[in-house]
C-alpha cells in the first residue's frame, strides 16, 4: 500500500516541478514540493520499515516451524 503512495506521491511531485520548470520557481510551488518530497519520503521509509518487519516475521514463523519439527524428531 505504502508503495502505491510513493509512487503516486512521486508523480505529482514530478508534475510540481514540471509547472515550476514551465512556469518558474515561486513560494507556492516550492511549499508544494518541500510537502509532497517530505510526504513521499515518510512514505518510502514506512514502506520499508512494513517489509523488513513482514521479513522479520517471516523468518520467525520459518523458525517456529524448523522448532517445531525438531520436536517431533
Amino acid at each position: 500500500m505504502f508503495s502505491k503512495i510513493s509512487s503516486m506521491l512521486g508523480e505529482a511531485t514530478n508534475l510540481v516541478r514540471s509547472v515550476t520548470n514551465v512556469t518558474g520557481s515561486n513560494a507556492i510551488t516550492d511549499a508544494i514540493d518541500d510537502g509532497l518530497s517530505t510526504m513521499k519520503y515518510n512514505s518510502d521509509t514506512a514502506s520499508s520499515n512494513i517489509e523488513g518487519t513482514k521479513g522479520n516475521l517471516e523468518g520467525v514463523g520459518d523458525a517456529a516451524g524448523r522448532l517445531s519439527d525438531s520436536t517431533k524428531e
